[in-house]
């Protein structure tokens, strides 16, 4: 009797969660274990520097659902993998326990990066990635409350957004010479910051934290004021780093694997070794996949953008289906999904798709900044993005140009 296939899942993210649901829907017969660091069943993580925060989103909802395909998956969360053993096709969990696999996906996601010298995530020293910061955040956001944010991105911004609405008193800390810069360019960093400074949100440009200063406190580590570089003193009451994230790969240290920046993959998102050569049975999917896209060049990157991670887990199932068939398949193309992404800050409501920071120029397409409106980035003539607020259906119309050249409205 041929032994039955084993694929583990290390990571019970989205992405994890999505890979799993794929197997099982398209006929996977082996059976899957899925290792989680955190205790939660998976769950949406947009909504955390959104609605989450103002009680408009409930942790109810944010829950993914279970569905079809899922029903042989058995979970381990709260156990994150803490080795990966290639020779003996295992890894090592936290609990000491070791896990034989067929096949291995990596969805280990990442993790918020921060300065160890400005406190840890406790009291009101805080970051923003889990469901458990999400909470600890809110606990802190109340009216007339300080509040400093160190990085002036997406999850800065939209947590200005509604810290204001809440009715706090926010400061936003950008090292560029403007808000999301490097996200979404001059002329919607203009508009996002002209809009922000509307509604009440104080913003640092061109600056940098030096130091955070503590008080006493319940526990001797309260955040009581932060220092900018330029010797600027802010009182605060919660401090917010949002300085953007790093891969969770430290377990994969001395794997064999490249891992520099992200697990590095091929064309099927199999991991890649620091020797060159492809394994065959390890893939990495979502955050912390880092892989070329065709429609945009050969350099591989790792895309923190919403869909990814559902395009990566779909393809890895079919990689996985195909791998253990006996069928002679034809090879699949190389993977190459259209990013998506978008961001609710006041009355912007952005939605883009492709890699805006890929562009050296920046065109308004239709509307007007002041209102609604759609911009293309481009590279030359190669459409590398499109972005817009309040236009969802019209920059939709462009998802076929994106990684062509340019040939205006469809």
């Amino acid at each position: 009797m041929p032994k039955t296939q084993r694929t583990v899942i290390i990571g019970a993210s989205m992405a994890g969660l999505r890979t799993a649901e794929a197997l099982g829907r398209g006929g996977y017969e082996g059976e899957i274990l899925i290792l989680g660091a955190e205790a939660q069943m998976p769950y949406n993580r947009p909504p955390l520097s959104k609605g989450f925060l103002n009680d408009s989103v409930q942790e109810t909802e944010l829950a993914f659902e279970i569905r079809e395909g899922l029903e042989k998956v058995r979970w381990e969360l709260g156990n994150p993998a803490i080795k990966l053993n290639p020779d003996r096709q295992s890894i090592t969990d936290s609990r000491g326990l070791e896990h034989e696999f067929d096949n291995l996906v990596i969805a280990t996601g990442v993790s918020p990066r921060r300065n160890p010298a400005f406190g840890s995530n406790e009291q009101n020293c805080l970051v923003l990635r889990t469901l458990e910061d999400a909470h600890r955040l809110r606990r802190n956001l109340k009216p007339g409350k300080r509040l400093v944010i160190q990085g002036a991105g997406f999850i800065g911004a939209e947590v200005a957004a509604m810290a204001t609405e809440i009715g706090c008193d926010v400061t936003l800390i950008s090292s560029s010479d403007r808000m999301l810069k490097r996200q979404l360019g001059d002329l919607v960093g203009n508009e996002a910051q002209r809009r922000h400074v509307e509604r009440g949100v104080k913003v640092r440009v061109k600056s940098s934290v030096a130091s955070v200063r503590f008080d006493g406190g319940s526990t001797g580590n309260q955040v009581a004021s932060v220092e900018l570089a330029d010797g600027e003193l802010l009182e605060c009451d919660v401090f917010l780093q949002a300085t953007g994230s790093i891969p969770n790969t430290e377990w994969l240290n001395g794997s064999g694997l490249e891992i520099t920046d992200g697990v590095l993959c091929d064309s099927t998102l199999r991991a890649m070794g620091s020797d060159g050569a492809v394994r065959l049975n390890i893939f990495a999917v979502g955050d912390v996949a880092k892989f070329a896209n065709p429609l945009f060049d050969a350099t591989p990157r790792r895309v923190e953008q919403w869909n990814i991670p559902g395009e990566c887990a779909r393809r890895v199932a079919l990689e996985i289906r195909r791998a253990a068939s006996s069928e002679e398949t034809a090879p699949q193309q190389p993977f190459a999904p259209v990013p998506s992404f978008w961001s609710d800050q006041f009355d912007l409501s952005f939605f883009g798709m492709g890699l805006p920071h890929l562009a050296d120029r920046t065109e308004l397409i239709a509307g007007e900044l002041e209102d609604k409106f759609v911009l293309g980035y481009f590279r030359g003539q190669q459409l590398v993005a499109v972005c817009g607020s309040g236009m969802r259906g019209a920059v939709q119309t462009y998802r076929n140009q994106i990684g062509g050249k340019w040939v205006g409205a469809e």
